[in-house]
């Protein structure tokens, strides 16, 4: 049988075209190749200008890996292995899904046969190198940025304020220039800083002044105080004051913290930024931390005006005796980030609102006669909207598992010799067409089937029980533990204009299912349901 081979290439940079890696080189070598050995090549995939480190943002690479489940091919030609991933979990990870869909893998300039242990042993070694390879380029970046910022010089990034330019026309070295009208801006906040003001003041007046932040955003408390805590603006250079960033955005240590003079120049004098400094570390020691638990309905409340979650606030107020006390209450997550430039606060108090939903879900969870009117109706909903796009969906599926064997019969054709090669290449343009029709037409009926929606009847037998363990166990539950079983039912809970609480959405997952449930599992009643949601 005569293999249909696709080929994968990728370059990732201007460089890597020039030494070699080309489109066309890396293609050339495969289609050579492939002749050679009497295969024929039904598909080409190519990734320009993207990394190997990683398979994100690889749109030919995942879009081959789809075909390849499908059956549209038995062997994918690299000119190297590296072509793939530099990264050897990725490599082994993409082989073993290869080899369990029945796809072969070659390397041009690297032959080895999958199929047998010295192959195997081979492509672990190699991929080991690719890695290593990637791993010593990394470190030796990361060593010359390190040089580059003890010497003054730049590594990159937006920074209000100031931009990366090329000094004279051999673009050799970027160095960052002040932009004196955001240089106005950085002198205003610091000033307001250093005056009194706080993060949350600043912010606000910004926005209110029509400013924005280097991306065209509205400015924030974090954003305010990033640039506080930059020392760019007072004329340093710190590098690697995050390590690891893109695995776990930890903190960098003493050891591996670059702080030196910079070579440009600075937008507020030393000692504005040193006050700003001292500032800010005074007020560490006076931050508080709610307690856990103490809000139960942060990020479930959703603000009445732009739908965004609320989040917690605080009041001080005296007590009719002199003592002071805190005022709870919710407010918008907008509001208090940005200011009433992008939405209001909406306040809504803390203990209307938990006492509220505390009691509703207590009552809900007792009342038989409701939840079976509420099951009813939804079951009501999945007999007339969900079930009629279920059944369309499993004929789309049907269709989709008999495509590869349609694609093989006209594969036996061409092998046998009833249609060349032009005819063999038409008709699999025509199925690909169909193919990626049939694709979109079930990615539109899986949309049109709310995620949060289940697609069969609910037992209200099941329901009954499971609210009544989900009652009992909310009763019994410390204050933190309420909160953690709240975020863990409730979907959303929505708020009118005056203030009150209109629904609460729940959503009962497999595993929130599997902890409440308690009968036997070996009973088809007391089987786990689909996710489901109820709205009270």
């Amino acid at each position: 049988m005569i293999k249909r081979v696709v080929a994968y290439v990728r370059v990732s940079t201007t460089g890597q075209a020039e030494d070699g890696f080309s489109i066309e080189a890396q293609l050339e070598a495969i289609r050579n190749l492939a002749k050679a050995l009497g295969y024929t090549i039904v598909g080409e995939y190519i990734d320009r200008g993207i990394s190997g480190k990683s398979m994100d943002n690889r749109e030919a690479f995942m879009r081959m890996m789809e075909d390849a489940k499908a059956g549209l091919f038995d062997m994918v030609m690299v000119w190297k292995m590296s072509r793939i991933s530099r990264n050897h979990l990725d490599l082994l990870k993409i082989y073993e899904e290869f080899e369990r869909i029945g796809v072969d893998f070659r390397s041009v300039s690297e032959p080895f046969d999958t199929s047998n242990p010295s192959g195997k042993l081979l492509f672990n070694l190699l991929g080991s190198i690719g890695e290593f390879e990637r791993e010593t380029i990394v470190e030796n970046v990361k060593n010359g940025m390190k040089q580059k910022a003890r010497e003054g010089g730049f590594n990159g990034g937006l920074m209000l304020g100031y931009r990366s330019v090329y000094p004279d026309s051999s673009q050799n070295k970027k160095e960052i220039i002040v932009i004196e009208e955001e240089a106005k801006i950085i002198r205003m906040i610091f000033d307001w800083y250093i005056n009194g003001k706080g993060f949350k003041y600043i912010a606000f007046k910004l926005n209110e002044l029509g400013f924005t932040t280097v991306k065209g955003n509205a400015f924030s408390i974090y954003s305010v105080r990033t640039i506080i805590n930059n020392p760019t603006y007072a004329g340093k250079i710190r590098f690697n004051n995050y390590v690891n960033h893109s695995k776990n955005k930890r903190k960098g240590n003493e050891q591996e913290l670059v702080l030196a003079d910079g070579n440009h120049t600075p937008i507020i004098d030393i000692r504005t930024w040193e006050k700003a400094q001292s500032i800010f570390n005074s007020k560490k020691r006076y931050r508080t931390t709610p307690k856990k638990g103490a809000f139960l309905l942060t990020g479930l409340l959703k603000c009445p005006v732009c739908g965004s979650s609320m989040v917690a606030g605080r009041a001080p107020r005296k007590g009719p005796s002199g003592n002071k006390s805190y005022y709870k209450y919710y407010q918008c997550s907008k509001y208090k980030n940005f200011g009433k430039t992008e939405c209001n606060a909406n306040s809504v108090n803390a203990k209307y609102a938990e006492d509220y939903v505390l009691s509703k879900l207590n009552e809900f969870t007792l009342d038989d006669g409701l939840v079976e009117t509420i099951i009813n109706n939804l079951n009501d909903y999945v007999k007339k909207n969900v079930k009629p796009i279920q059944t369309k969906l499993e004929l789309i599926n049907k269709d989709i598992s008999q495509y590869s064997e349609r694609k093989e019969r006209i594969f036996k054709l061409y092998e046998d010799g009833i249609i060349d090669q032009p005819h063999l290449m038409k008709r699999l343009k025509a199925f690909e067409s169909e193919y990626e029709d049939i694709k979109i037409q079930r990615e539109d009926l899986l949309n049109q089937i709310n995620y949060k929606q289940t697609t069969k009847e609910i037992p209200t037998g099941k329901v009954k029980t499971l609210l009544k363990n989900f009652g009992s166990v909310l009763k019994i539950s410390s204050r933190e533990q309420k909160k953690l079983l709240l975020n863990l039912v409730v979907d959303k809970i929505t708020v009118n204009t005056n203030r009150k609480i209109n629904n609460i959405e729940l959503r009962f997952d497999e595993t929130i299912q599997k902890t409440l449930l308690k009968e036997d599992s070996s009973d088809e009643e007391s089987s786990i349901l689909m996710p489901f949601s109820l709205t009270i």
